[in-house]
């Protein structure tokens, strides 16, 4: 029997890790913590040209509302959203491992 969808999700798992390409178009439309400005959440999903899914939303495990914890080494929960977002864009980063977290993970890292 085969089983459908990612095999981690942040519903169930807490954090999922996702390698992507170092340049982006990525599919989401992030935005700060409303009431810190730090870190980034997934506000929406955006299609790619040709209306195609981004790396993230295509792997299925990560939800509108989940945030971005780490970037490579980088721990986003500290940073402000600009810090975040610049990261993600540079592409002189050959590689980037983007991790998520729910909703909970989020705060029980910031707590």
């Amino acid at each position: 029997m085969s089983t459908l969808g990612p095999t981690r999700s942040t519903a169930h798992d807490g954090t999922v890790t996702i390698e992507v390409p170092s340049m982006g178009p990525y599919g989401m439309l992030l935005e700060g913590d409303p009431k810190s400005g730090m870190c980034a959440v997934i506000k929406s999903w955006e299609r790619l040209p040709g209306g195609k899914f981004g790396p993230i939303q295509k792997h299925g495990g990560v939800r509108v509302g989940d945030w971005l914890i780490r970037i490579n080494d980088f721990d986003c929960t500290t940073q402000r959203f600009s810090q975040v977002h610049a990261l993600l864009s540079d592409s002189n980063q050959l590689r980037k491992v983007l991790v998520f977290g729910s909703r909970a993970k989020y705060k029980e890292i910031c707590a």
